[in-house]
């Protein structure tokens, strides 16, 4: 993980989100950070809580690629599982969507 921030080569950002879903490795990266500084510790354990579960709601959709998220409707979809655990936003979230892309 280290290597491929300071040395960073073509395998590099493929390596670091693999490291980063791994949630034993970076649990004790975590705990490191909280010797340093609580808020921190708090800070970063938020956002990979995030970060992880983005990927849980990606995975379950069959998104593997940017790419897969691009139809509006589809986007939308994601967006509400993410901010609300369900798909029942999908026609709030749709028309900010829309305007952002046009």
């Amino acid at each position: 993980f280290f290597n491929a921030l300071v040395s960073p080569d073509d395998d590099s950002p493929a390596r670091m989100m693999d490291v980063l879903h791994d949630k034993k490795t970076m649990n004790r990266l975590l705990a490191v950070t909280k010797l340093i500084n609580a808020d921190l510790e708090k800070i970063a354990s938020y956002l990979l809580t995030k970060v992880w579960r983005a990927k849980e709601i990606f995975d379950q959709e069959g998104v593997s690629d940017p790419g897969h998220a691009i139809p509006g409707h589809r986007m939308a979809r994601l967006m509400s599982l993410f901010l609300c655990g369900d798909v029942s936003q999908v026609d709030e979230i749709l028309p900010v969507i829309q305007r952002v892309v046009a």
